[in-house]
Formats: structure tokens, sequence, C-alpha cells
């Protein structure tokens, strides 16, 4: 699980988001931007972009730090499959997923960690007074 776990939840993010692609409109003036009905799996899917790399970290999975990198890439690749014009992707949404996209999934990576590394030093503890 720990090495190929990194790879396995990228292609099954990749999977789904090819099945039922999301496309993000920053600034659209419709209430279904190309074409795209909201439904609630789309809530589904943005929070998956969060726990995907927060998995990452608690799990301690090899190459975790890529994580973040995976899901900005499996975003990408939603847009274009989602419908959107290139020139729409290269002006709005391309900048506004990495700019946002990054910093966010580099944060629930390091929560992971972090959460992780709290675990490891309280279980020895635990296992001392059992």
């Amino acid at each position: 699980m720990k090495r190929y776990g990194l790879w396995v939840l990228g292609a099954l993010s990749l999977a789904v988001g090819l099945i039922h692609a999301t496309p993000w409109c920053i600034d659209c003036e419709t209430a279904a931007p190309f074409g795209h009905v909201y439904t609630p799996v789309d809530d589904v899917l943005q929070v998956w972009l969060i726990v995907m790399p927060l998995l990452a970290g608690l799990l301690k999975l090899e190459k975790g730090w890529l994580a973040p990198l995976l899901m900005v890439a499996v975003q990408h690749i939603e847009q274009f499959v989602g419908g959107e014009p290139w020139l729409d992707f290269k002006g709005n949404e391309g900048p506004f997923i990495v700019l946002l996209g990054l910093p966010v999934c580099f944060l629930s990576l390091l929560l992971g960690f972090g959460c992780r590394y709290c675990y490891d030093r309280v279980r020895p503890r635990l296992a001392v007074r059992n």
C-alpha cells in the first residue's frame, strides 16, 4: 500500500474525474457553465481534492508530496473533458486552479503529515501504559 498507494489514489481520481467531469467556471453568467448541470456528486468530487492529499499524508505514502500535483493535474484534465474551451481555460480557470489548488492541497498534505507525526509520537507511550 505504501509504495503504490499514491498511484492507485491518483488513478482512481483520474478515472472518476473522466467519468463525471466537473468544469469550474470562475467568471460565468449562466447557471450551467459549458452545459454542465450541478449535482451533489460535484460536492463529493471537490471534497476529494482535499481528502486525497490528506490520506497521502496520513498513510505516509511513498512520494506523498506528489499528491497535490496529481490532484491539480486531474482538475486540469477535467476542465477539457467537461467541455471548457481553451481560451477560457488559459485566461481564467487554469491559473485559478493552480493558484488555489496547489496551496490548498499542500496544506491538506501537511495536515495529514502532522496528524501522522502526532500519532506516531503518542502511540509508543500508549503501548507502554498497557
